[in-house]
């Protein structure tokens, strides 16, 4: 099997999607155990304070991981090809219409390795081992997207109430625009996997950004995501609609 070669077939798609399921219901519970542990810092029990500083590391860190399979298997679905240098290379329309009929029932290894090879015979390209970066990743999502695509997603004001918090940005941003997002993530993923050093995150920044990664898994994939929800209060939750 051409395997260097990633298609959009049934066995990829299932993975990528419990795979992020998996990580979806990981973050919640993590989230949950954090709140359980939280308190001021006392000596005396440190612990509490650094487990919950560490389940906070590990959120964050969840998200930006699950942000980028996440939109590596939307490119896939839109046919483009990630295991290679070419920036825009896109599968045939004409393979991207028999993987779907092909993804429709089981087949045999016969016939998936035969998918496969088509699929490399039919790309004039050079492949490579390792996928697109997430940067790469982001940046062809973003050129893909319809003009439309984040207009069920409101902007989230890093500090809309000043008179309680005095931290006004977050990275750098002052503000979390819908199509900003997956570049606040990646920068925010970045910085935790280099640095185990919180960016004191209000708890809006928190919940605003688990809760665009829940609108997209639905809007994607409406049917494999209905069942999740989003978290955190009212104006937090009332920034994301769903088709």
């Amino acid at each position: 099997m051409a395997s260097e070669l990633l298609i959009y077939q049934q066995n990829v798609i299932d993975t990528y999607l419990y795979f992020i399921k998996e990580n979806l219901s990981l973050i919640r519970g993590t989230y949950e155990e954090k709140g359980r542990l939280f308190e001021p810092y006392n000596p005396e029990q440190k612990w509490k304070f650094y487990s919950s500083r560490a389940k906070h590391l590990q959120i964050m860190t969840l998200i930006g991981l699950t942000v980028e399979h996440l939109i590596k298997i939307i490119l896939l679905k839109r046919g483009f090809v990630l295991n290679t240098s070419e920036i825009d290379a896109k599968f045939q329309e004409t393979f991207i219409q028999e993987l779907e009929q092909k993804n429709k029932k089981e087949i045999t290894p016969e016939e998936m390795n035969n998918l496969y090879l088509k699929a490399k015979d039919n790309l004039n390209i050079s492949f490579k081992k390792n996928l697109k970066s997430f940067n790469e990743c982001i940046s062809l999502f973003e050129r893909s997207n319809p003009t439309e695509y984040y207009n069920t997603v409101s902007t989230y004001d890093i500090n809309p109430h000043p008179e309680v918090y005095n931290r006004n940005e977050y990275l750098g941003y002052k503000k979390i625009k819908p199509e900003e997002t997956l570049k606040i993530i990646q920068k925010m993923r970045n910085s935790y996997l280099h640095l185990a050093e919180a960016q004191e995150e209000q708890q809006g920044v928190v919940w605003y950004l688990f809760n665009f990664l829940v609108w997209l898994c639905k809007k994607e994939y409406p049917d494999f995501f209905k069942y999740e929800e989003l978290i955190g209060n009212d104006e937090i939750r009332g920034l994301f609609q769903h088709e």
